[in-house]
């Protein structure tokens, strides 16, 4: 520990003769890391024995690798340029964790994955537990190494560090031999790289000139904004306020515009809000900030933006090539910008010879929109008026987190809670992997231990994640809500409105949730009565421990909802 000491404070090059499992170790310290996700299992032993040496970084158990991948997964998401980190052995340790590692690929999210693997004289001998772990991980990660030398241990490591926090961000996957493990070998400690200072980016001075002179004709500007702009909210709202330009917000964007404010026109796509699906439609220009334009957003590629394509263009502004090009397939946008947002953003505030635009027919048209389409919640027993409620019960409050599983609890859930501050929202994008709710706060409330963390779930999606005996034994203090309506709704939804009511597999025989939730360390509470949810929401609101609340709801659709293969702004609303 002392040869580490001096390695942290002096920044200096220093060489030590270590195991591979103790470099590991160490140098995850010296990058911070604080927790790590996993599970043991004999090729990964000698990884978790450095581990216990460490008195930086404390190992979270849970029951399934797949639910450690979940929770490294919230760990990451809920703080800026935070890495997940996962430990798990060969063969089902490591399959286990495809999913996660999948949903990370799919949503941008930084984990790094180490698998133990059979000894290197083992390799191709179907020994026990062993599988082609990269050649499984392939397709669902940024980098994805065999390491059979402890000499290849050392960049190996730096470079999957590197890569998982450059963005786009993404998962790395380092399937490590057993014997490297516990191999000796002077590995070099040099000063950590800074994989995080702001990289310059060239960029087209006359394509933004163009976008900025396209923006002051405009008469109907709409800017939709996803994940990639959360980290740069401020400047988002100074932009939308200095040009009058409306904002609507993907699920993952949600929080980056408040709410309350007349620019926010809500969430966009299949259940968005009708102004922002209408809005968008009506667009003389749409200009997209870290988002994708994926189907669930825009509605039938082929129809979408049509009247801006027509005047002023659709804009895609993505740090990522690979997204820049994804989205050309998509729409074919008249601009493609590959650069940060915060590029973007900066040359357009700084622009100081721009008078502030009034467009006042357009914000009048925004306002009725809004006005029109108003979807407040009736007292009931339903998700819509619980999430409304609950949002009432936060209006005042900014440090707290949200996450839900995939269903419609998600969607009813982004739609009646107000979102004012952004990476308030936790939840499954791209893949919709059901089951991540409780992981994800997990994760969120290790990384962020002074926030209010809730997990917003729907009986489906928590029956996939049952581990609730890592959030006891560790005393994490989330509280966890199930919106039980008996099945999976999102799915008997779809069988009423395209299969004649021809119900299969979409009902549920549940347990008992609150002796379920005992039987675990978690205490628990249940509620049928419309009466009683504030009670209930004052328990999840103030009670000092992990808290599961179990509320009985109705069956109910999700609307609003855009058919698959329609246009935006067909909307069916009840």
């Amino acid at each position: 520990m002392f040869k580490l000491l001096l390695i942290t404070y002096f920044h200096c090059i220093v060489s030590i003769k270590l195991k591979g499992s103790d470099y590991i170790v160490q140098r995850l310290e010296q990058y911070n890391i604080k927790n790590i996700f996993g599970y043991i299992g004999g090729c990964n032993l000698e990884l978790f024995d450095s581990l216990y040496k460490s008195s930086q970084i404390k190992p979270i158990i849970h029951r399934n690798e797949a639910y450690s991948g979940f929770c490294a997964e919230g760990y990451a998401k809920s703080i800026k340029n935070n890495l997940g980190v996962i430990f798990t052995t060969s063969g089902p340790g490591l399959t286990n964790i495809i999913t996660p590692l999948q949903d990370a690929y799919s949503d941008g999210i930084p984990l790094l994955a180490i698998s133990g693997q059979v000894a290197a004289e083992k390799l191709g001998t179907s020994a026990f537990q062993e599988c082609a772990s990269v050649d499984i991980t392939k397709s669902c990660t940024k980098y994805n190494k065999l390491v059979t030398c402890v000499s290849e241990l050392e960049e190996t490591l730096e470079y999957a560090i590197s890569m998982a926090l450059t963005p786009r961000h993404g998962p790395c996957h380092i399937d490590i031999c057993s014997d490297v493990l516990t191999s000796e070998y002077e590995f070099t400690f040099s000063p950590i790289n800074n994989i995080l200072k702001k990289t310059v980016v060239d960029f087209d001075q006359n394509l933004l000139d163009s976008v900025l002179l396209n923006i002051k004709k405009a008469q109907k500007p709409v800017m939709i904004v996803g994940i990639g702009a959360a980290n740069y909210y401020k400047s988002v709202r100074k932009f939308s306020k200095k040009y009058n330009i409306p904002v609507a917000t993907t699920v993952h964007g949600l929080g980056i515009i408040d709410e309350t404010t007349d620019l926010s026109l809500g969430m966009i796509g299949m259940h968005g809000t009708v102004a922002a699906n209408v809005a968008v439609q009506n667009a003389d220009m749409i200009i997209g900030i870290g988002n994708r334009f994926d189907d669930r957003t825009i509605g039938n590629p082929s129809l979408f933006g049509l009247n801006a394509k027509k005047k002023y263009g659709i804009v895609h502004i993505d740090n990522s090539k690979e997204k820049i090009d994804e989205v050309k397939k998509i729409i074919n946008p008249e601009f493609s910008l590959n650069i940060n947002a915060l590029t973007f953003l900066n040359y357009m505030n700084f622009q100081t010879k721009i008078e502030p635009k009034k467009l006042i027919f357009w914000q009048l048209y925004i306002q009725t929109l809004k006005k029109s389409y108003e979807n407040t919640p009736e007292k009931d027993m339903t998700i819509p008026y619980i999430v409304n409620q609950l949002s009432k019960k936060l209006e005042k409050e900014s440090e707290y987190i949200i996450t839900t599983g995939v269903g419609s609890h998600m969607m009813d859930t982004a739609q009646y809670f107000t979102w004012k501050h952004p990476k308030t929202l936790l939840a499954s994008g791209s893949l919709g992997t059901m089951g991540v709710g409780v992981h994800f706060a997990t994760g969120a409330q290790i990384a962020n231990p002074d926030k209010l963390v809730i997990c917003i779930d729907g009986d489906g999606s928590f029956l996939m994640s049952l581990d609730l005996l890592t959030i006891a034994e560790n005393k994490i203090p989330i509280k966890i809500i199930i919106m039980d309506n008996g099945g999976l709704q999102m799915v008997k939804n779809w069988q009423e409105i395209f299969y004649e009511n021809r119900y299969i597999a979409a009902h549920l025989k549940n347990p008992n949730f609150v002796k379920l939730a005992n039987s675990m360390g978690i205490k628990a509470m249940s509620c049928d009565n419309v009466n009683d949810i504030d009670i209930c929401l004052n328990f999840i609101t103030y009670f000092d421990g992990p808290l599961l609340v179990h509320f009985k709801v109705k069956e109910q659709q999700t609307f609003p909802f855009v058919k698959p293969g329609a246009a935006l702004d067909d909307i069916t609303l009840e």
